[in-house]
């Protein structure tokens, strides 16, 4: 269903919420606290983003929240993190 550019890949085949901006917000979070290693989540999400043109704008989305989220210690680990996997995104 992600590969389908005529349906907005948040939502499935029966026009529900899809858990694609939950499982990128998992696969990040992942990573900001050491789960998985950084550079595998930034692999995942380039491989993922050439899928669909609204994949960018949802990781967007989910990389906003993350960045409410961390900004609340500036010098948390997590922090830290987030901001390396920002760059690797860009």
């Amino acid at each position: 269903f992600i590969k389908d550019e005529a349906k907005s890949p948040l939502f499935s085949k029966s026009d529900k919420l899809s858990g694609l901006s939950q499982n990128i917000y998992d696969l990040l979070l992942c990573g900001l606290r050491g789960l998985l290693k950084k550079d595998s989540v930034i692999s995942v999400l380039r491989d993922m983003i050439v899928l669909h043109a609204d994949i960018p704008s949802i990781l967007l989305d989910v990389v906003c929240v993350l960045d409410a989220e961390t900004s609340l210690e500036v010098q948390s680990e997590e922090r830290s993190n987030f901001c390396y996997l920002v760059r690797e995104l860009e």
